[in-house]
């Protein structure tokens, strides 16, 4: 047997050490390439893969969505803020395209109320036939409902139309143009393999049809609601097939799509470029048409996404130049390492920006453990009591280092349009008094005995928390909050599976969990998904409602809000579920954590952290040039 040379053992041990593999380390080399790390890569190039976070930069980067979307760069509303080529940022307005949209393979004026004399524009008041009603009424599982309900949930009128122009010039990256049909192919696509593309095929749910004009030129796409915020979610969200490519394949889930993915978009994947478990490499397209793009005049010819080992590993090849950014969040603890240990990681930048989610701590409502019924029907009180006792001050200076913001008792973030206000025009803060959360318990029977409380009834009271080991120290800084009220506490880690247990079991084993909630404008139907149930003739919680909240009113508040068509009436209705959820004290809000990328300027620079986006966004694609 022939023996293996020392310097080839010792390139092995090496490759294994980085927790990276022989073509993981040497990925090929292209010039003026943007080199991305991450942990995970996905194992095809599917457009609507899941399986790896980075698998979504990936599509993004070689699919189109029907319409572009406001990115806003931190320190946009400062008076000397200038972007990298020294002009202002300019904020689209939201009183009249109040979701944002941008130009992309659509003209966004499409999207909004149709004018006198425009061929484009929202009109409200397609009737749809019989047919196209019920289609959308058994794709949702609202065959059991009554005809009331029914018409509620999809009405038999005033159904919306938007009629859209195709922005010219576009092309797939194999040379074929562009057409309205590729959009209608795509809806009637992902709908007809909705078992390969769930996820996109609920983002249609309200979908009934789409219509090109005979010149091409125009498309026109009807929505089973009232609801003018489902664009948002088609618009936004699915990306476009090429109709001459996928028409051809009759099963999706088993296409891997890795020899030559075809999109619209500025990137295709360069010759050789995908080496799985390895890297990545994208090459830009040199027929790319830039006008009205949001793409600089000249991007990097490549991004290349390699896959390391370890975040740690990653920092390291950050901090030497070998790489320009993480993919992947760095954790708030991690980052503040970064910032105190300059001589380690001095060439490191971070960039903290908001965050749409808002980090909450939500009771079991099932029988028996923290539902209105408990404490011999005051368990609202008991969870009114720990509200009252949540510091969102403190936890953001203990727990996230000042890297947060406070969240309203409403669970939507005071920089959105739809938060909370009072009579006075101010935004609505989360509520925090000890002794008022103390003098409550004290007043319905919760007396304290030794170092604790008990119940009405005399009996122990121990909040068992279950949170991943992640949560830790937030679950630190909880146990002080709740010593101040005198109610015991214990903390059981969960592995990375106790989500997935916790939404198929609706909330049978725990007391209370650490939970994420976002009900951002453009996700306000995830109320439904988070408090709803399904429709079927034994109704059960949603697998987002996870602590089984059977709550009718909260319900019908939610169906009301749901199948608003004025946006600015949506968002009021929203607020009424916000003050109605907000009163149940269900779910309690603790903060909205910062998020945190990683990036290098020695060898790009033009980096625009951006709002609720990693510092690898639009912006950044848009301004950043090799030094």
């Amino acid at each position: 047997m022939r023996k293996i040379s020392k310097k080839i053992v010792l390139l092995l041990v090496a490759v294994l050490m980085s927790g990276g593999t022989l073509a993981g380390c040497r990925p090929p080399k292209y010039e003026d390439t943007l080199k991305v790390g991450v942990t995970a890569l996905p194992t095809n190039l599917m457009p609507y893969n899941s399986n790896a976070d980075s698998a979504t930069l990936i599509a993004d980067l070689i699919y189109d969505a029907l319409l572009g979307a406001e990115t806003v760069p931190i320190g946009a509303g400062d008076a000397d803020f200038k972007l990298p080529d020294g002009s202002v940022f300019t904020y689209l307005d939201g009183e009249v395209n109040p979701y944002k949209f941008t130009d992309n393979l659509l003209k966004a004026e499409g999207a909004l109320p149709k004018v006198v004399g425009s061929k484009v524009g929202r009109e409200d008041d397609y009737t749809p036939t019989a047919s196209q009603r019920n289609t959308i009424i058994n794709r949702k599982g609202f065959g059991s409902y009554t005809e009331e309900e029914k018409e509620v949930a999809v009405p038999s009128d005033n159904w919306i139309k938007y009629t859209f122009e195709i922005v010219e010039g576009q092309t797939w990256s194999d040379g074929t143009p562009f057409s309205a049909e590729d959009i209608v192919f795509t809806f009637k696509y992902v709908l007809n393999n909705a078992g390969s593309f769930g996820a996109q095929a609920s983002l249609l749910g309200m979908y009934s049809h789409s219509e090109a004009s005979e010149d091409g030129k125009y498309i026109s796409i009807y929505l089973g609601s009232h609801k003018t915020s489902d664009i948002k979610t088609i618009g936004n969200s699915i990306h476009i097939l090429p109709k001459h490519i996928w028409e051809n394949i009759n099963k999706p889930r088993n296409e891997k799509n890795v020899a030559n993915p075809v999109g619209t978009a500025a990137y295709k994947l360069a010759e050789n470029g995908y080496i799985e478990g390895s890297s990545v490499t994208l090459e830009l397209r040199g027929d790319y048409n830039f006008i009205g793009k949001s793409v600089s005049a000249k991007p990097p010819k490549y991004i290349s996404v390699v896959q390391y080992g370890s975040v740690d590993i990653m920092l390291n090849e950050l901090n030497a130049g070998r790489i320009d950014t993480i993919y992947e969040y760095i954790e708030i603890a991690k980052a503040e390492q970064i910032k105190a240990n300059t001589g380690l990681y001095g060439n490191i930048k971070l960039a903290s920006v908001p965050d749409e989610f808002v980090t909450t701590l939500l009771f079991n409502q099932q029988e028996g453990r923290y539902g209105d019924d408990a404490f011999g029907g005051k368990g609202k009180v008991f969870r009114q009591a720990v509200g009252l006792a949540i510091n969102q001050a403190s936890l953001i200076e203990t727990v996230l280092f000042g890297n947060g913001i406070p969240a309203s008792d409403g669970l939507v973030l005071n920089n959105q349009p739809h938060a909370l206000f009072d009579e006075n025009g101010v935004y609505e803060q989360h509520k925090f008094d000890v002794a008022a959360a103390n003098k409550l318990l004290d007043d319905n029977g919760f007396a304290v005995s030794g170092s604790w409380r008990k119940s009405p009834q005399g009996e122990a009271i121990t909040v068992k928390i279950l949170a991943l080991q992640t949560n830790e120290r937030l679950v630190q800084a909880l146990h002080q909050l709740f010593e101040a009220i005198k109610v015991n506490f214990e903390y059981e880690a969960g592995d990375a599976q106790y989500p997935e247990n916790i939404k198929t079991a609706n909330g049978s084993k725990f007391d209370a969990i650490i939970n994420k909630v976002t009900f951002v404008t453009d996700k306000l139907l995830m109320f439904d998904a988070r408090y709803g149930f399904y429709a079927t003739a034994n109704p059960t919680p949603r697998l987002y409602n996870y602590a089984g909240i059977d709550d009718p009113t909260l319900r019908n508040l939610i169906l009301i809000m749901d199948n608003t068509g004025d946006t600015l009436v949506q968002f009021e209705r929203s607020r009424d579920v916000q003050r109605y959820l907000a009163g149940t004290y269900y779910e309690l809000p603790l903060y909205s954590s910062n998020t945190v990328s990683a990036y290098s300027d020695a060898n790009f620079k033009g980096w625009v952290p951006s709002e609720c986006y990693k510092v690898l966004n639009d912006n950044t694609i848009k301004y950043i040039q090799s030094v």
